[in-house]
């Protein structure tokens, strides 16, 4: 499991993924709270930015990812 990430940090994250809109995240809060359901599961928060999407207001897997972890 990896070490926690303050709060703090991950508002800062948050922020930067929204701003970027590299990842198809809109706002902020969307990014915390993947970012925050991503370390309750043990993995680095900037790790859902990568592997998740948001549709319909909803935490998705996106099919990489998904298959990834299928492997």
């Amino acid at each position: 499991m990896n070490a926690l990430v303050p709060v703090e940090a991950i508002q800062t994250m948050a922020a930067a993924v929204a701003r970027s809109g590299l990842f198809g995240i809109k706002t902020a809060d969307q990014a915390m709270d993947l970012m925050l359901i991503a370390q309750a599961e043990g993995l680095h928060p900037a790790i859902a930015a990568r592997d998740y999407h948001i549709i319909n207001g909803r935490p998705a897997l996106k099919a990489d990812a998904m298959l990834a972890r299928f492997q």
